[in-house]
């Protein structure tokens, strides 16, 4: 509320950049529209694209920017917040995959998702879905084992998917390193290497 008044009372108020990504980031759609409605000195930068991928009410916030701002590009940045994002990552990784189609999921895109700890294995499997190519790395599979909260799901979703995963010593380290009360998991990777 203390926002909406700001935004809509007092019009001499020079909003920089950072204060445009902090309320990209942490207000909704409301409050967007406000913010945008203020006039031409409101710039939607990469890193403001960025700060409203990471929003935890994400894909309104994205909808509106891209409504509003033909001109917004979804750089490997953008993708890798929304991919990272654990409230809204599967919802506006829909967005970004439904509404554009040169969406490039590269590695540093699938180690966010698999480092997601709220929502990695949905975002995950979304990708998946969408893209058979999506090789998983020694750094995806490392980001997985990293993933405390979700580590475990998305290792298992690789192995469900049966994803062309590679096995390196890193990854198999990683992989002990983190489950190593559960010799299961390096064991089932150990078998579909093998394969």
């Amino acid at each position: 509320e203390v926002m909406e008044l700001l935004l809509t009372q007092d019009t001499n108020i020079t909003i920089t950049e950072g204060a445009v990504m902090a309320i990209a980031e942490r207000f909704d759609k409301k409050v967007i529209v406000l913010l945008l409605n203020r006039g031409t000195d409101i710039t939607i930068t990469e890193e403001v694209v960025m700060a409203a991928a990471r929003n935890w009410r994400g894909k309104e916030v994205m909808e509106l920017l891209l409504t509003q701002n033909t001109n917004i590009t979804v750089t490997e940045r953008v993708v890798m917040a929304a991919a990272g994002n654990e409230s809204s990552g599967k919802e506006v990784m829909e967005l970004f995959l439904t509404q554009n189609t040169n969406i490039t999921i590269t590695e540093r895109v699938v180690v966010a998702a698999a480092g997601n700890r709220r929502s990695g294995k949905e975002v995950m499997e979304l990708l998946l879905t969408q893209n058979t190519n999506i090789t998983i790395t020694e750094g995806v599979v490392v980001a997985a084992a990293g993933n405390r909260r979700s580590g475990k799901e998305v290792m298992e979703l690789f192995l469900i998917q049966n994803t062309n995963i590679t096995i390196t010593e890193g990854a198999v380290t990683a992989i002990a390193e983190r489950f190593s009360r559960s010799e299961e998991h390096t064991s089932e990777l150990q078998s579909h290497h093998d394969l």
